[in-house]
Protein backbone atom coordinates (compact mmCIF):
# COMPACT_ATOMS: atom_id res chain seq x y z
CA UNK A 1 0.00 0.00 0.00
CA UNK A 2 1.41 3.43 -0.88
CA UNK A 3 2.39 5.58 2.10
CA UNK A 4 -0.06 8.36 1.18
CA UNK A 5 -2.94 5.90 1.21
CA UNK A 6 -2.37 4.72 4.78
CA UNK A 7 -3.91 7.83 6.48
CA UNK A 8 -6.85 7.65 4.07
CA UNK A 9 -7.41 4.01 5.03
CA UNK A 10 -7.21 4.81 8.75
CA UNK A 11 -9.67 7.68 8.38
CA UNK A 12 -11.95 5.49 6.28
CA UNK A 13 -11.87 2.70 8.85
CA UNK A 14 -12.64 5.20 11.61
CA UNK A 15 -15.55 6.67 9.63
CA UNK A 16 -17.04 3.27 8.83
CA UNK A 17 -16.66 2.06 12.43
CA UNK A 18 -18.23 5.25 13.79
CA UNK A 19 -21.11 5.05 11.33
CA UNK A 20 -21.81 1.44 12.32
CA UNK A 21 -21.62 2.13 16.06
CA UNK A 22 -23.80 5.23 15.71
CA UNK A 23 -26.38 3.46 13.55
CA UNK A 24 -26.71 0.46 15.83
CA UNK A 25 -26.60 2.30 19.15
CA UNK A 26 -29.13 1.48 21.84
CA UNK A 27 -31.99 3.93 21.72
CA UNK A 28 -33.55 3.25 25.11
CA UNK A 29 -32.54 4.21 28.64
CA UNK A 30 -33.83 1.30 30.65
CA UNK A 31 -30.73 -0.81 31.27
CA UNK A 32 -27.83 -0.14 33.57
CA UNK A 33 -27.17 3.41 34.66
CA UNK A 34 -28.32 5.08 31.44
CA UNK A 35 -31.43 6.62 32.99
CA UNK A 36 -29.51 8.00 35.95
CA UNK A 37 -26.76 9.33 33.70
CA UNK A 38 -28.97 11.16 31.22
CA UNK A 39 -31.03 12.70 34.00
CA UNK A 40 -28.04 14.03 35.94
CA UNK A 41 -25.68 15.12 33.16
CA UNK A 42 -27.56 18.29 32.15
CA UNK A 43 -28.48 19.47 35.62
CA UNK A 44 -25.90 18.58 38.27
CA UNK A 45 -22.26 17.86 38.72
CA UNK A 46 -22.91 14.73 40.75
CA UNK A 47 -20.82 11.67 40.09
CA UNK A 48 -22.37 8.22 39.96
CA UNK A 49 -20.96 6.47 43.04
CA UNK A 50 -20.45 3.14 41.28
CA UNK A 51 -19.02 4.50 38.02
CA UNK A 52 -17.12 7.73 38.72
CA UNK A 53 -14.73 7.47 35.76
CA UNK A 54 -17.49 6.76 33.21
CA UNK A 55 -19.58 9.60 34.60
CA UNK A 56 -16.63 12.01 34.52
CA UNK A 57 -15.85 11.10 30.89
CA UNK A 58 -19.49 11.38 29.84
CA UNK A 59 -19.76 14.74 31.62
CA UNK A 60 -16.76 16.04 29.64
CA UNK A 61 -18.25 14.75 26.38
CA UNK A 62 -21.58 16.36 27.28
CA UNK A 63 -19.89 19.70 27.96
CA UNK A 64 -18.09 19.55 24.60
CA UNK A 65 -20.93 18.29 22.41
CA UNK A 66 -24.30 19.24 23.89
CA UNK A 67 -24.69 22.41 21.83
CA UNK A 68 -24.41 20.38 18.64
CA UNK A 69 -27.35 18.20 19.66
CA UNK A 70 -29.68 20.83 21.13
CA UNK A 71 -32.81 21.32 19.03
CA UNK A 72 -36.20 22.88 19.72
CA UNK A 73 -38.45 20.28 21.30
CA UNK A 74 -35.65 18.12 22.71
CA UNK A 75 -35.52 17.76 26.46
CA UNK A 76 -32.14 18.14 28.19
CA UNK A 77 -32.24 14.40 28.98
CA UNK A 78 -32.65 13.65 25.26
CA UNK A 79 -29.58 15.76 24.48
CA UNK A 80 -27.65 13.99 27.24
CA UNK A 81 -28.73 10.65 25.79
CA UNK A 82 -27.35 11.64 22.39
CA UNK A 83 -24.05 12.84 23.87
CA UNK A 84 -23.63 9.59 25.81
CA UNK A 85 -24.28 7.72 22.55
CA UNK A 86 -21.58 9.84 20.93
CA UNK A 87 -19.16 8.85 23.69
CA UNK A 88 -20.04 5.20 23.21
CA UNK A 89 -19.58 5.37 19.43
CA UNK A 90 -16.17 7.03 19.84
CA UNK A 91 -15.21 4.36 22.38
CA UNK A 92 -16.26 1.74 19.82
CA UNK A 93 -13.94 3.30 17.23
CA UNK A 94 -11.08 3.23 19.74
CA UNK A 95 -11.88 -0.42 20.43
CA UNK A 96 -11.66 -1.22 16.71
CA UNK A 97 -8.22 0.38 16.51
CA UNK A 98 -7.11 -1.43 19.68
CA UNK A 99 -8.12 -4.74 18.11
CA UNK A 100 -6.48 -3.76 14.84
CA UNK A 101 -3.23 -2.90 16.62
CA UNK A 102 -3.19 -6.05 18.72
CA UNK A 103 -3.92 -8.40 15.81
CA UNK A 104 -0.28 -8.21 14.72
CA UNK A 105 0.72 -10.17 17.80
CA UNK A 106 -1.74 -12.96 17.01
CA UNK A 107 0.04 -14.15 13.88
CA UNK A 108 3.64 -13.96 15.06
CA UNK A 109 5.40 -17.13 16.14
CA UNK A 110 6.32 -17.20 19.83
CA UNK A 111 9.65 -15.65 20.67
CA UNK A 112 12.18 -18.00 22.21
CA UNK A 113 13.80 -16.00 24.96
CA UNK A 114 16.14 -18.80 25.94
CA UNK A 115 13.93 -19.94 28.78
CA UNK A 116 13.38 -23.40 30.16
CA UNK A 117 10.83 -24.31 27.49
CA UNK A 118 13.42 -24.53 24.73
CA UNK A 119 16.28 -26.10 26.64
CA UNK A 120 16.83 -29.71 27.60
CA UNK A 121 16.70 -30.43 31.29
CA UNK A 122 19.96 -31.00 32.99
CA UNK A 123 20.38 -32.76 36.26
CA UNK A 124 23.24 -32.02 38.56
Amino acid sequence: MPAWLRPVGVAGLAAVAFALFWTFRIRHRFLGDALVMVQTLPSTSEVHPLEPVAMALQRDIYQLAHRGFERPGLEPADVAHLTTALGSAVAGVLFVFTCWGSRAGWSRPPIDRGGAAGRPRTTA
